[in-house]
């Protein structure tokens, strides 16, 4: 099925419903709740948070004090949910930044050389309280068409979290339209990297933007010499059974070379007692959307199969985790010998 990331059902003035709105997976422990919403609606619906002494409320028989040196986290009251709820314990040096503050910061920062309408469809993406989000910007008036139809678009994604659990942090992944594939080329895989220290400085996230977005064009060298970089499956199972298998393990390897050969992901039934990954038994999981086995094999075939694999895992953390390994996975192959 092609699902396109980003719709634009967003028309007329008034306050839409979110295109899909779902839970699954989760973030560092927490349910997920994804959105793709127009850019100007992602403010009002990100939660308020405050934060308050750590201290006991029913003190009981014995005297106590406040932590002179954590803080509470609590989310503020929302319209589906009109509690307070705490959700972490930071130390009182933290630097707490609203994710409204993160948004309208990056958007003022973009704006400079990247026009967005307030009607631009975007990704939100939160934990259950929301005190982690991930804010996803496709530029689609840089998108790439790499020959087979199934567009790559640059986008910025903005993470943000007020429990002290991430950093402030910006990235530029090229996701894959048809099935949300990401992946980030550059070892130096994120644009900006902020600990909670201080508050946020537009200047200087307009000019780390300003400086990966330039690289756009070098970023479409290095697909080109991917599409033109042929391979053999002995190759890429010896790649495989060596590299991937000791970065990404072994079920992760064995599906991507299920995938290579058969164009279907799947789930591993049989382990051969000593066996590498590529000779593993797997239960067909369905056809991976772009995949097609009669043509010929590439470095960026590869490279989509393992965006495909990263975009699947369950955890956020672990999604963002294994985005950032895949361009330093591709140069292994490619500089691997046959």
């Amino acid at each position: 099925m092609v699902f396109h990331l980003f719709p634009n059902p967003f028309l007329g003035g008034a306050p839409s419903e979110p295109s899909a709105s779902r839970t699954g997976g989760s973030w560092l422990g927490s349910p997920l709740i994804m959105e793709e919403v127009p850019l100007m609606e992602v403010v009002p619906r990100l939660p308020r948070f405050q934060r308050k002494p750590l201290e006991n409320p029913s003190p009981g028989e014995h005297p106590t004090r406040a932590n002179p040196y954590y803080d509470l986290v609590v989310r503020l009251p929302v319209p589906d949910d009109p509690v307070s709820v705490p959700v972490g314990i930071v130390s009182t040096t933290y630097q707490l930044i609203q994710h409204h503050e993160v948004v309208e910061a990056v958007v003022e920062a973009l704006g400079t050389f990247r026009a967005y309408r307030p009607s631009s469809p975007v990704r939100l993406t939160m934990s259950r309280f929301g005190e982690r989000m991930l804010l996803s910007l496709p530029l689609e008036e840089e998108a790439l068409d790499p020959g087979d139809g199934l567009l790559l678009v640059p986008t910025v994604d903005c993470v943000n979290s007020v429990d002290g659990s991430t950093c402030f942090s910006l990235t530029l992944v090229w996701l894959r339209l048809v099935c949300s594939n990401g992946l980030v080329l550059r070892e130096e895989w994120q644009l900006y990297r902020r600990r909670h220290l201080r508050g946020l400085d537009v200047a200087e996230i307009r000019e780390v933007l300003e400086k990966r977005l330039a690289g756009i064009t070098a970023d479409r060298e290095t697909f080109n010499r991917w599409l033109d970089t042929p391979l053999t499956l002995e190759r890429v199972a010896s790649w495989v059974d060596k590299v991937l298998r000791h970065r990404w393990g072994y079920h992760a390897a064995a599906r991507a070379h299920h995938i290579l050969t058969t164009g279907q992901d799947g789930e591993v039934i049989t382990r051969p007692n000593g066996k590498p990954p590529s000779a593993a038994s797997l239960r067909a999981g369905g056809e991976v959307p772009g995949m097609d086995v009669g043509t010929p094999l590439t470095l960026y075939t590869v490279a989509q199969v393992l965006a495909w694999i990263a975009s699947r895992r369950s955890n956020v953390q672990e999604r963002l985790e294994w985005r950032k390994q895949i361009g330093s996975l591709l140069r292994d192959l490619e500089a691997a010998r046959a």
